[in-house]
C-alpha cells in the first residue's frame, strides 16, 4: 500500500491509527522513493521502434560527418584577357584597321553630323558641349593616325629592334628616292632644279638682309 503524501493531516493520523505506525512509515517511505526515480519520457511519436526506420539525430549535437554529404564547387574557367595572351597571337595594327574599317567609318560620319548639328543650336551650354565632343573626337582620330603611320621597327647588325628617328626616315627616303631617279634617268635634271631652287632661296635670303 501507497500513501500520498498531498493528503490532509488529519487524514493521515486517521490513517496511521488503522495500519500501526510500522505500516504507515513503510507505505509513506516507498511512495517517497518512487517519486525519486527518473520518469520514461514516453515516445508520442512513433508506435514501436523499427530497424528499417530512418535514424534519428539529436538537434543538440551535429550528425556524424559520414551523414553529410561532400558538396564541391565546381570548377571555374578563370577569364582570359586576350590582349595579355600569348597564346592568342601577335596584335596587327593594319589588319586591326581593314577588318574594322566600318566602325571606323561611322565614327567619321557621327563626327561629320555632329560638326553640321552645331550651325543650327541656339543653346550655347550644348553648343559647348558638342564641340567640345568635337574637338575630343579630332583629337583620338588623329592618335589613331600618328599610331598607324608610325614607323615600322628597324632590326640593327646585331639583332636588336628599334624604332628609326624622323631624321633617319627622311634620310631613308631620300636614299630611295636618289635610287628611283637615277634608275629612271631623271637623277641629273631632279639635282639641276633642286639646285636653282636652293640658289633663289639664298638670292632671297640675302636680299630681306640688306
Amino acid at each position: 500500500m501507497e500513501v500520498d503524501k498531498d493528503l490532509p493531516f488529519e487524514t493521515l493520523l486517521k490513517l496511521e491509527n488503522q495500519l500501526g505506525s510500522k505500516t504507515f512509515h513503510e507505505a509513506h517511505m516507498k511512495k517517497s522513493e518512487k517519486s525519486l526515480l527518473p520518469k520514461r519520457k514516453q515516445n508520442t511519436n512513433r508506435e514501436d521502434d523499427s530497424d528499417e526506420a530512418p535514424e534519428e539525430f539529436s538537434s543538440k549535437h551535429p550528425p556524424k560527418q559520414k551523414f553529410i554529404k561532400s558538396f564541391k564547387q565546381p570548377k571555374q574557367t578563370p577569364a582570359i584577357d586576350p590582349r595579355f595572351n600569348p597564346r592568342s597571337g601577335t596584335f596587327k595594327a593594319d589588319h586591326f584597321r581593314r577588318n574594322f574599317q566600318f566602325a571606323f567609318d561611322l565614327k567619321d560620319q557621327e563626327l561629320d553630323t555632329l560638326k553640321n548639328s552645331t550651325h543650327s543650336m541656339s543653346n550655347s551650354e550644348e553648343k559647348e558641349k558638342v564641340k567640345y565632343l568635337i574637338q575630343r573626337r579630332d583629337n583620338q582620330k588623329r592618335e589613331q593616325l600618328k599610331k598607324l603611320n608610325k614607323p615600322k621597327p628597324i632590326i640593327n647588325k646585331d639583332g636588336y629592334k628599334y624604332y628609326p628617328s624622323k631624321k633617319e626616315i627622311v634620310a631613308q627616303e631620300l636614299v630611295t628616292k636618289y635610287d628611283e631617279l637615277k634608275g629612271s634617268g631623271k637623277l641629273q635634271s631632279y639635282l639641276e632644279k633642286r639646285r636653282k631652287k636652293q640658289a633663289g632661296k639664298e638670292r632671297k635670303k640675302m636680299g630681306i638682309e640688306k
